[in-house]
């Protein structure tokens, strides 16, 4: 194996996306925090444009949250309420972890399977120790 720490990089990495999935919610009708207060909410306005704004909350008729701009940085938006089109909020899937990890272990098994199969690992052992 070339280079193991980026196999574990690709593994942590998958693990991390499996581990959550974005749900659709309602779009909430009264001024303040959402409901489960969300750290990230998906926004998909009407004109099919989407943004994900950080610490969300409802204020008057808007949502309102920060968001990052490249170039700019953490911008503070508000989008208003007729303008949202669909909201989607980031929430912990056990399906998805559950896959991520049998799959990613199955793949190490298999690698390990391959990598060992022509070597003479298999055939300098005796019933005696190696």
């Amino acid at each position: 194996m070339k280079n193991p720490d980026a196999l574990l990089f690709g593994a942590l990495a998958v693990l991390a996306c499996g581990c959550y999935s974005w749900s659709t919610i309602n779009t909430p009708v009264a001024t303040g925090p959402l409901d489960g207060n969300p750290k990230f909410v998906q926004v998909t306005r009407t004109d099919a444009t989407s943004v994900t704004l950080r610490d969300p909350v409802m204020s008057a008729d808007s949502l309102v949250g920060q968001s990052y701009i490249r170039g700019q940085g953490d911008v503070r938006l508000a989008i208003s309420k007729t303008d949202i089109k669909n909201l989607k909020t980031s929430t912990f899937s056990a399906e998805r972890t559950v896959g991520a990890v049998v799959g990613i272990g199955a793949a190490a098994a298999f690698a390990l399977y391959l990598a060992l199969r022509n070597t003479d690992l298999w055939t300098t052992c005796t019933p005696s120790p190696c």
